[in-house]
This record gives C-alpha cells, structure tokens and sequence, in this order.
C-alpha cells in the first residue's frame, strides 16, 4: 500500500489470502445451490438524526447482515476496533458503529482522524498525522513505513511496533528509479527492503537492506521486477532480457537462473511465489498471446499452461488475476468493459473449467483499489455475474448472494475472515457484510 504526500495517511490492515481452493476441477455444469434467507431481526441502538434524509437498517440474515440506507458510505471504509466495526464515510466524518452480536447499531461523528498513538493507528487503520512533505511506501503488513528524504539523501524506516527507526543512507537517492512506490518494494513479512535504482550507465539493478539492521544484503543485481518469497531468504527477480527468470539466496549469496526462453518469448510482468514458496509461476509470450509458467523450485520441472485466442481489434491478448492454489490454476482475461473470462485448470490433467461473462469488480485492500476478476479465499473461488455473488467451492458453485443491485466494491477483513460488499442500488445503496466461519 503507498501512502502520497498528504499531512493525514489512512493505514487499513488489508489483506487477500491466496490460497484453499480444491483439485480435481473437470469441464462439467457445475451445479447451483441456493442459499434461501429469512429476515430475523432489525435494532437500532440510538436512533436516527433528526436531519437524517435515508433510513439506516441493520438485517440478519443466514451467514451475512445487510445495513441497509448507506448512501453516504458507498465509498467508505470497514475498520475493526477491538470486537467492533466501525463504518467510515468517505470523508472521514461520520460513521456507523456496529454490534452485530446485540444487531445494534449508531451513527456518530467520526473519530477516525483522532491521534491515536501510532501503534493504535496502524492496528485500527486510522490516519497517522505527519508534518512531513515527503514520500512514503508501507509494507504489505503494515509494519512498517519507508519515508524517502530527498534532501537528507535518507531512507528512514520507521516501525510501528517498536517505534524504532532504521536509517539507509548509503545510497543515492538519485538513482532510485521513479515512482518511489512502485521500485521501493518491502518483503512480505517487512524484514528486508529492495530498491530498484539505476548506474551511472542508466542500467537498471536492485540493490537490498536490511529494513531492521538498515544492513546491505547485497551488492546491485543487474535484473527487474525483484519478489521476495514469504521465508525472505530468497528473490526471484527477471533478466533484463526478459528470457529467463533470476534466483539470489540470500544465505549463499549465489544467483542461479530458472528455464530459459527462446526469443521471441519473453517473460511479461513478475514472478509470483506460492504461499509455501514450493512454486514459482509467471506469464510468458509475444504480443498475440500469452502462456502461463509453473516452476518446482524443488527439482525445477516445470508445466505450462497455454492460451490460444484469436486477436480481435488487434488487442494483445492479456492474462490477469494468476493465482496458483491447491493443485490448480486460476487465472482470467477481460473479454471487454466491465466483463472477463476466467478458468480453473487442474495441473493434474484433469481437465479446465471455464467461467464465462463475468463481472469484473473493485477490491478493496487498505485504502487501494484495485480491478479484479475473481477473489481467492480459503473456501475457494469467488466471482460475480449479473449482480450475483458465487463461491466456487470443490466442483460444486454456490450462489451466496442474491442480486442487490451493483457491486460497486468489495472490502476484505482477513482477521475477522469477513467479505463486505458495497452494493448500488435503484434507491438506496446497502452494505452487505459476509462472515465466511457463518456460512460454512
């Protein structure tokens, strides 16, 4: 997440979790269960303002509550707060405290901006204050923040949880490539930082730290697009000619390569680790297609997966959302506007299911949007079409959701393993809140 120049940042504990879907997946109609509900309740705990144009209503429902009347929190934020939930507005001055075990419910000024010490800033994801007209990239665990100071020549990492601050001052800042949020990169559980910088002879490299020592891991290592694998004791990072893919284990020291490609194939976009680093995948091809590229880091055998399409328009053909999970292979492309394909391709042969014509969607991981095709969980596979919300789970699929109108967004709280939807609707806008240890 990355943090622009502002006095007030928002930190939101988000967090997508990559894997659990099932094998075995086969090119059949998979069938549809629907999940029937009753209303069961409504309560409000104060009441509504005198000046209150929509009536807010707090529903349970099996497995999921709906708060109806949210208009002005259709671009909000969910926040937790010890066993709460606090609804924010987009503005950041109202919002709705929730007690779904009483289903009571209050609307309130916001204290969202309140200075909470900066510990309690990052766990509730409220905005921490600072004076500071700089740049700044947050790991990916909220752990820690890098603050770049051009004019001292500094990075200066501070943590959260200790309140500790690591200096790197060693390098120069002039040649960290630009953006800074997209070339200064955290590993996953924030205990390294690289950065991707050019020479003197504009030739691009990475060169890594130690984000608690601010110790140089590594000299600079002429490659692109460096990953972190979630043990962080090892990068994988592309050749600059984009035909084989880089190892560097950071105990040896020692750089070796994964296959390499004969041209014109090249490697497009960045390596992605599985969650138990047993795997490396990417995306490969010319301009007309693309294949997608599974590596055992164990033996290095590899299996590709490949798409043959025809071009329309004289569009590249583009694969998005990979994700390796349990023994297949989810990925997608957009057919056009607002609609996507997406497959489900068993490794073991078994065969590819193939989801057509379905709604692409915005999800929400801290105070970042971004568009996606479908949404991985532990329980499996979850997707849109036609306002509906289905779960892929095993070779069955689920409609968990009935159509409410446009799901405008979708909001992910891992510690709480709760989904919220922020839905548009004809007359008033809802928010749907989907507690996955309730429904299964």
């Amino acid at each position: 997440m990355i943090l622009n120049k502002t006095k007030y940042i928002l930190i939101l504990v988000g967090l997508f979790i990559l894997t659990g879907c099932t094998n075995n997946f086969e090119e059949t109609d998979l069938k549809e269960t629907n999940t029937e509900i009753m209303l069961t309740s409504l309560s409000n705990s104060e009441g509504l303002q005198e000046d209150s144009q929509i009536e807010i209503q707090l529903l349970q429902k099996e497995g999921y509550y709906t708060l109806k009347g949210t208009n002005n929190y259709l671009e909000g934020l969910l926040v937790t707060e010890n066993d709460g939930f606090k609804l924010i507005d987009q503005q950041r001055k109202r919002q709705i405290s929730i007690d779904f075990e009483t289903l009571t419910w209050s609307e309130e000024d916001s204290d969202a901006i309140k200075h909470y010490s900066v510990e309690e800033q990052k766990r509730y994801g409220f905005g921490i204050e600072t004076q500071l007209n700089m740049e700044y990239v947050v790991s990916q665990d909220m752990s820690k923040i890098a603050i770049i100071n051009e004019a001292e020549n500094t990075i200066k990492i501070y943590h959260f949880n200790n309140k500790k601050t690591t200096v790197i001052d060693s390098i120069d800042i002039s040649h960290i490539k630009k953006p800074y949020h997209e070339n200064i990169i955290f590993s996953p559980k924030a205990g390294y930082i690289s950065i991707k910088m050019l020479d003197e002879k504009n030739g691009e490299g990475f060169v890594s730290f130690g984000a608690d020592s601010g110790n140089k891991v590594h000299d600079l290592i002429y490659g692109i697009n460096p990953q972190w694998n979630h043990q962080e004791n090892t990068i994988a990072f592309l050749y600059r000619d984009l035909d084989k893919v880089g190892i560097y284990q950071r105990r040896t020291r020692k750089i070796t390569y994964l296959v390499e490609l004969e041209k014109p194939e090249l490697i497009i976009g960045v390596p992605f680790w599985t969650k138990d680093d047993a795997y490396l995948y990417f995306t490969t091809g010319v301009e007309e297609s693309r294949s997608i590229q599974i590596v055992d880091l164990k033996d290095r055998s590899s299996i590709r997966v490949t798409e043959e399409v025809a071009i329309e328009n004289e569009k590249p053909y583009r694969i998005n959302d990979i994700y390796l999970i349990d023994h297949a292979l989810v990925y997608a492309h957009p057919v056009e506007d607002q609609i996507s394909t997406f497959k489900i391709a068993a490794l073991n042969g078994t065969g590819t299911t193939q989801y057509l014509d379905v709604d692409t969607f915005q999800l929400q991981i801290g105070d970042d949007k971004d568009l996606r095709n479908f949404m991985v969980i532990d329980e499996g596979v979850i997707y849109i079409k036609d306002g509906e919300v289905y779960l892929i789970k095993k070779a069955s699929t689920v409609r968990i959701l009935r159509n409410k109108g446009e799901v405008s967004r979708i909001q992910f709280i891992p510690e709480k393993n709760l989904i919220v939807f922020f839905i548009e609707g004809t007359d008033t806008c809802q928010t749907v809140f989907l507690f996955l240890d309730e429904l299964f």
